[in-house]
Formats: C-alpha cells, structure tokens, sequence
C-alpha cells in the first residue's frame, strides 16, 4: 500500500498561492502540490532534494528542438524514484510569447485514472492547471 503523504499546501487551486499553508490529504492534490515544488525549486532547495529544476530557467533561454528533448527527459527524470507515481511528459514548448507550456501526464500507483498538468511558466508566475 503507498500513502500519498499529507502535505501543507502551498496552492489555492486553481487560483494561484495559498497563504494558509493548511493541510491537505487528497492523493491527487499532494501528487499535484509535489509536482509543483519539484519543477519550481532550484535544485536542494525543496526538502533538500538535488533532483529538482526551476522551469523559469528555461526562460531566458532560446529552446531548440533538441533542447525540448532534454528538457522533457530531465521533467521525466525528477520523478523516477516517486513511487506514488508515474509521470510522461506529452508536450514541452515556448510560445510566441515567451512562456514555457509543459503537459505532464501523471499516472497515480494506486489509480489508473491519470491526471494531465498543464503548467505555464513566465518570467513572474509558474501556473499550474488540471486539465483532465
């Protein structure tokens, strides 16, 4: 049996931040507020975890194609060792705007009905939305 884990949270879903930092036990929104942190923390800034990235990084960059790729592999390789969790990665791009949009299908362990992220990033906010 996985626990999911009970976690603070640290987003008033959809809308953005929550101040409240009020506790949370729902299996999907603990995977949901962990996928957050891991893509929006500098690397040993989340729990000390060296296995993280700050999406907003990939902002100030210009993104090839092959640069897409590694991203995608890298948003793969942060949640390997997750047993709560699988997680695939449908589409990384930049916009004309300058925004990341990346789509994350995740496939809890206990539950074969699959969450799909989409989250944005610009230079002042990271957003994150449940689509499915």
């Amino acid at each position: 049996m996985i626990d999911y884990g009970t976690d603070a949270s640290i987003l008033l879903y959809p809308d953005g931040l929550d101040l409240t930092g009020d506790l949370m036990d729902d299996p999907y929104q603990v995977l949901i507020e962990d996928v957050y942190k891991k893509i929006t923390c500098p690397s040993g800034t989340y729990e000390l975890d060296e296995n993280t990235l700050d999406m907003r990084d990939y902002l100030r960059a210009s993104l090839s194609g092959q640069d897409i790729n590694i991203l995608k592999t890298r948003l793969i390789s942060i949640f390997d060792d997750d047993l709560r969790m699988q997680v695939d990665v449908s589409v990384a791009k930049k916009t004309l705007l300058g925004k990341l949009e990346i789509y994350l299908l995740i496939t809890p362990s206990l539950d074969e009905t699959p969450l799909e992220l989409k989250i944005t990033a610009d230079p002042f906010e990271v957003r994150i939305e449940r689509t499915v």
